[in-house]
This record gives C-alpha cells, sequence and structure tokens, in this order.
C-alpha cells in the first residue's frame, strides 16, 4: 500500500469495501487519466489492477469518505434501476456517448455497502454512505465530467428508499421486460444472486424472501426473485415526482417479440403500397354492385317481385 496526502487521494477511485473487519475499510486506486470505458465498473477496474507494474493502492477508514466529499463531485443526473436482462445495459453504454457523461455501471463497491448488517449500521448512517460513496465514484477527476449516470445491479431496487434519500432530485428510470423472457434469460446464463440461496440463505431470505426449503428448482427461484423486484418500482409513493421513470424494454411489447421475419417485413411492405395505391384509383360501382343495388330497391317498393324463400 501506498501513503499519500488527502489532496491526491481526492483523485482517486473507490476499488473495494471491506465491511467485515473489526475496522471497516476502503481501498482506493489511482486510475489517473482513465476513464470507465468498459461495459461494467469491475470490468474496469479488473484492467486497471492489471497493469504491469501494479497500480498504486492505499486503504484508509470509513471517515475518508466525508473528509473527501469536498473535492469536485456530482452528484447523479440519473440512476438507472431495471428487472435484469432487460435492456439497462445498452442503455448505459448509450448515456456514455454523450460527451462529458462519466456512467459508473453496477458497482459490486456499492453492492457491498448495501448488504451491511442492519444491526452494525442504522438507517441514517446507510443513507449518508451511499451519498458520499456515490459521489465519490462521480469525482470530477480529469475535469470535463458534467453529467453523471449510475447503473444499479437488478436487485438495488430494493433499496429503493435510501437511494432516494441520498439523491431526492436525481431521476429514477426503471428499465423492464416481460418476466417470462427474463427467466429463459436467467436459466440460460445464470446470475450469481440467482444462487444466493444455496451460498447465503439468510441473505437471499432478506432480500427476496426465499427460504431454503420453500423453493426447490431454478425456475420456481427464479420468479420468486422477480417478483419483488417487479413490484418495488409500483409502490405508491407520498410524493409524485418521487415516482421513477418506467421504461419498457423495447425487446418486447405486450408480451411478444418486435422481431418480424424478411418475408413478414415484405408482406407488410407490399400490403401498405397497395393500400397507398388504392387510395388513389378513383372508386366507381361495378356493374354487378349497381344492379345488386337496384335489384333490392325494387323489392323494397313492390314486395310481391321479390323471389320466395325456401325454409
Amino acid at each position: 500500500m501506498t501513503t499519500i496526502n488527502t489532496a491526491e487521494l481526492a483523485q482517486w477511485v473507490p476499488v473495494s469495501l471491506d465491511l467485515k473487519a473489526q475496522t471497516p475499510s476502503i481501498e482506493w486506486g489511482d486510475f489517473g487519466d482513465r476513464r470507465f470505458t468498459e461495459p461494467f465498473f469491475d470490468d474496469s477496474v479488473a484492467r486497471w489492477a492489471a497493469q504491469n507494474p501494479p497500480p498504486r493502492a492505499v486503504r484508509t477508514d470509513l471517515d475518508a469518505l466525508a473528509m473527501l466529499d469536498q473535492a469536485p463531485s456530482l452528484d447523479p443526473n440519473g440512476m438507472i434501476f431495471h428487472l435484469s436482462r432487460s435492456g439497462s445495459t445498452l442503455l448505459a453504454r448509450l448515456f456514455r456517448q454523450l460527451p462529458g457523461c462519466v456512467v459508473v455501471s453496477e458497482p459490486e463497491i456499492l453492492n457491498d455497502l448495501l448488504l451491511a448488517d442492519p444491526e452494525m449500521v442504522d438507517e441514517e448512517t446507510h443513507v449518508e454512505l451511499v451519498r458520499l460513496l456515490v459521489r465519490a465514484l462521480g469525482r470530477r477527476r480529469l475535469g470535463d465530467e458534467q453529467y453523471y449516470v449510475v447503473k444499479l445491479s437488478s436487485w438495488n431496487v430494493l433499496k429503493f428508499h435510501l437511494f432516494r434519500r441520498a439523491f431526492p432530485s436525481s431521476r429514477a428510470v426503471w428499465v423492464q421486460r416481460t418476466p417470462a423472457e427474463i427467466i429463459v434469460s436467467l436459466l440460460a446464463r445464470p446470475p450469481a444472486w440467482l444462487h444466493a440461496r444455496d451460498v447465503d440463505p439468510a441473505l437471499a431470505g432478506s432480500l427476496f424472501g426465499i427460504s431454503s426449503d420453500e423453493v426447490t428448482s431454478d425456475r420456481r427461484r427464479s420468479a420468486r426473485a422477480l417478483f419483488p423486484l417487479y413490484c418495488e418500482p409500483r409502490r405508491p409513493c407520498p410524493r409524485t415526482h418521487c415516482d421513477p421513470l418506467i421504461i419498457q424494454s423495447c425487446r418486447t411489447r405486450h408480451g411478444r417479440s418486435r422481431r418480424r421475419s424478411s418475408a413478414t417485413r415484405s408482406a407488410q411492405r407490399r400490403s401498405s403500397r397497395w393500400k397507398r395505391k388504392r387510395a388513389t384509383i378513383p372508386r366507381t360501382p361495378s356493374r354487378a354492385y349497381s344492379s345488386g343495388r337496384r335489384r333490392i330497391a325494387d323489392q323494397s317498393q313492390n314486395p310481391s317481385n321479390a323471389s320466395p324463400r325456401t325454409i
């Protein structure tokens, strides 16, 4: 580890958090002029740590977060919550294309803080630590940062009240997709939190309400895990401006895939062209249509001429 002064540490990035030690600590890394260009924040940390020679790092206590909060930092302009496998990573990468926009995607250090034992950290302290850590990740290190977007892990929506209290003026965005399609994706490529029940039953019970003897299959476990995530953004908020902006993923609409085959697209284009062409053709009644109308009119005026009905 390296010993540095406070002014220099203000330009460093928090990369890991240890809350299980007797004295909780946080590790800082010297990223220099390196930006968060990878899809996820932890990928940027891994690439930074793989440098040769090893990069500089230092570990401090949590009080350093409050001491360094005076350095130029950004409050998030937007916080992306999502239902997992719903296009949120694509949305975050689109934000990253904006000049001067810092995007921090699913930082593991923030997840570690959100999983802190409630018996050790009261809610007021928890809110303050979340605020300080998110601002530390959005430090204006290079001087051209203007906007700040944080993409959170899917289960972080269960801690939505902490983020809302920490950043009451930040815009919250909720990205969703048809739950059945999400479960199919989760079963194809299971995430780490899907097996939380096997690793830490207490954690799975506190987050998703899944007991060790209640759910046996991955399919049911996925459904039980998604249910509280899907319901959380729809809970009524006493202040209407706190409600998140809900975005339906462009992959699906009304439970059906929006992807169409080439044959379907060609048929729809031909149908559209025919409708436009038909609209320009003067519509004159045909001879059969005109004679049929005259026959109906004659029968209505002289019922005796009507042909007999066969029953």
